[in-house]
């Protein structure tokens, strides 16, 4: 029972998923984006229309590389 807990321990990636928090990047070329921050810009603008950050947080999923049970396994970005 021991040896079937430490195989699927070492041959499975949960232990190194996760998620974090990360600041939205600038909708500069596709402003119908929902997951960026959306900012004033242009010639047109006067000064009550300054550039206005929003530094809104977003989860940004991510698994990385990791010591687990005295192994060095590599684990990559998720792209889902």
């Amino acid at each position: 029972l021991a040896l079937a807990f430490s195989l699927t321990a070492v041959g499975s990636s949960y232990w190194c998923e996760g998620t974090r928090r990360v600041a939205k990047p600038l909708c500069q070329d596709h402003p119908e984006v929902l997951h960026c921050i959306h900012y004033s810009s242009g010639s047109r603008d006067n000064g009550t229309q300054a550039v206005q950050y929003i530094w809104e947080m977003g989860d940004d999923r991510f698994i990385w590389r990791r010591f687990h049970l005295g192994l060095w396994q590599s684990c990559e970005e998720s792209l889902d």
